[in-house]
Parts: structure tokens; sequence; C-alpha cells
């Protein structure tokens, strides 16, 4: 098969090639699997809510808090 060239002298073109990168188990764990340090400091943060309002406490309501339970 030839490529053809349109009325204004075109000439022949060559194939556009993509080329798949090879699969690699290791690199989809990684991309997949294994959280990033954002990732784990947001899971910790939803395990633990202190964590994200601890540092902005008002220590002087510690008492009251302690005993409201």
């Amino acid at each position: 098969m030839t490529a053809r060239s349109n009325a204004e002298g075109e000439g022949e073109h060559e194939p556009i090639y993509y080329v798949e990168p090879l699969a690699s188990s290791r690199e989809w764990i990684k991309q997949n699997v294994i959280p990033t340090k954002q990732q784990s400091v947001e899971y910790a943060k939803s395990l633990f809510p202190i964590l994200s309002w601890i540092y902005r406490y008002n220590w002087t309501w510690f008492l009251g808090d302690l005993v409201a339970g």
C-alpha cells in the first residue's frame, strides 16, 4: 500500500508509531498499592482526628473537657 499525496503537492507521510512501555509488576505495585507520604499522613489524620486540631487547642478548656468526658 502506498501513501497518497493531496492536490497541494504534499509528499508522502511517514507512519506514526506508538511504543507501549513494558509492563512491570513492581511499578504497578509502587503506583497502586504502596501509599505515598501524603496519602499516609491523610490516612493517619482520618484514624486520629485529634492530629488535625490539637495544635490549635485552647488548653485552658482542658479541665472542663476532661470533666465533660
